[in-house]
């Protein structure tokens, strides 16, 4: 029984890492604060490149990040590279950036539209996998910044105008 147990362990380990051998555009839709990620793994010495299509709606701050999986301290993606793409594919960020450990984030403010992260690299010796995570913050137009500072300067002033009164 036991060895059966095993077995299927190992069947299953080993289909975490097949699983992601296709190698296509994923469609995240619309991102919004709420953060929207997921993760891939490759068996063993194998290329690959992911893109992660998104959306925005309105201007908003981008966030993103992408980990290595790190398992028992192996580096399991030597020289993989995040990108920031428009949708001509063209870098947001000078080209492919390469982390210096094991995992990268930003922040971008981006206008409207269609937008891709590409994860790209070659699993090492043992296999190798990350995880991402990407979000988008809405930032606030002028108009309501306007009305939040004038609030403030009304609260302002009745704080003051009371404490003079007690005085």
């Amino acid at each position: 029984m036991n060895v059966q147990k095993t077995l299927a362990a190992a069947l299953f380990g080993a289909g975490i890492f097949a699983a992601g051998l296709a190698q296509a555009t994923t469609d995240l839709g619309t991102l919004g604060s709420a953060p929207t990620g997921g993760s891939n793994g490759y068996g063993a010495s194998t290329p690959f490149a992911d893109e992660y299509k998104f959306s925005i709606g309105t201007l908003s701050t981008v966030s993103a990040w992408v980990g290595e999986v790190n398992f028992l301290g192996l580096d399991l993606l030597p020289g993989w590279t995040v990108d920031l793409m428009d949708s001509t594919h063209t870098s947001l960020v000078g080209g492919p950036y390469a982390p210096p450990g094991t995992s990268a984030s930003g922040s971008w403010t981006l206008g409207s539209g269609d937008y891709y992260v590409e994860i790209a690299g070659t699993t090492g010796a043992s296999g190798g996998g990350y995880s991402y995570s990407l979000s988008a913050v809405p930032v606030p137009e002028p108009g309501e910044l306007a009305l939040m500072l004038s609030g403030m300067g009304l609260m302002g002033y009745m704080v003051r105008r009371r404490k003079n009164g007690a005085a």
